[in-house]
């Protein structure tokens, strides 16, 4: 599975930059979505889950894979 990321800052476009790029290459788009379904698996809100992200980068990484079975990703990622 491939992927790619987008950095981004507020009002730079990168929302529409990765809608454009995921539709060019046949890609599924995945925002808020990944954080939502981390904050459900969670049992936590969705700003707490951002904020952790935001503060913690790769240890966010670590919680989503302790939370979230790779195989879940992967469907949400494929559809």
């Amino acid at each position: 599975m491939a992927v790619i990321t987008i950095s981004r800052q507020f009002g730079a476009g990168g929302k529409t930059l990765g809608r454009m790029i995921s539709e060019k290459l046949g890609y599924s788009l995945v925002d808020n979505e990944l954080i939502q379904m981390v904050a459900t698996q969670a049992k936590v809100s969705s700003n707490w889950v951002e904020s952790v992200e935001k503060e913690a980068g790769g240890k966010f990484l670590n919680f989503v894979s302790g939370l979230v079975p790779k195989s879940l990703v992967d469907r949400v990622l494929d559809e």
